[in-house]
């Protein structure tokens, strides 16, 4: 069974036997978590699947993914007092992070000024219309690496691997 067909049936495994689970009553899991994690899943997948290929629309679409499974989860684990002031500055952190992956796959340095200047975008619009203050992001993104450390040194572990193999398999 090649990599793509292993990706998709985990990814379907994944989604439907929590939903079992949860339907007769042995879990007790939100939808909005389940496909948060079901997001997560997926965008690292297709990420994983399309690194050091050519097909940066799809390792892009992965990272997306990726951040959408993120993105769902952080109302359902933080109280923000206005949500909305989070949406802009998160769509171009995203679009920015999606951008850096794909500029670490081809480096193209049209894509690194894309990637700096989106960064910088959503650092400034976070922080004029949010009331963006440092020490709440410090302790806000340390307890998303509380909940999602598990997810970030797979993805560590899976991108060493890869670049360990890429090594290997040159002359």
């Amino acid at each position: 069974m090649n990599l793509t067909r292993s990706f998709i049936l985990y990814s379907l495994l994944f989604l439907v036997l929590p939903l079992v689970l949860k339907v007769f009553g042995f879990i007790s899991i939100s939808y909005s978590a389940l496909f948060s994690f079901v997001f997560l899943l997926v965008g690292l997948g297709l990420t994983y699947i399309n690194f050091g290929t050519d097909k940066n629309l799809w390792l892009f679409f992965g990272t997306q993914l990726f951040f959408l499974g993120i993105f769902i989860s952080i109302p359902e684990k933080f109280l923000l007092q206005n949500l909305e002031a989070y949406y802009f500055p998160a769509i171009i952190l995203s679009v920015s992070f999606g951008l850096l992956i794909v500029y670490l796959n081809n480096r193209n340095k049209k894509v690194l000024i894309g990637v700096l200047v989106g960064l910088l975008l959503s650092i400034i619009f976070s922080y004029s219309n949010s009331g963006f203050r440092f020490d709440n992001f410090i302790g806000t993104f340390a307890e998303m690496l509380d909940e999602y450390w598990v997810v970030l040194l797979l993805s560590g572990l899976a991108l060493s691997i890869y670049l360990f193999d890429k090594r290997k398999a040159k002359p």
